[in-house]
């Protein structure tokens, strides 16, 4: 086994329009990873929006843009329904 040094962080930036009225929703996301080995350096940002339909439904979009990884530059979407009981 070898030692790998890596550093890493995040920023998230989350808007209410109505502050905790708000059924609408976005965030931004920015990921960083620097590692020794390249294969595990990664920089990526995301854009997400949602609206809380209910107390246990929200529809939710994302989209993020890889800056640097393994698989070089890409985006990727998705959508979907999150809930929880």
């Amino acid at each position: 086994a070898t030692e790998v040094a890596t550093r890493g962080g995040f920023a998230e930036l989350i808007w209410l329009p109505r502050g905790d009225d708000s059924r609408w929703y976005g965030a931004g996301l920015f990921n960083w990873v620097d590692s020794d080995q390249d294969q595990l350096d990664y920089r990526a940002a995301s854009l997400h929006g949602g609206h809380l339909l209910q107390r246990n439904f929200r529809l939710v979009g994302e989209a993020t843009y890889a800056f640097r990884s393994s698989y070089g530059r890409y985006p990727r979407f998705g959508i979907g329904l999150v809930t929880a009981f």
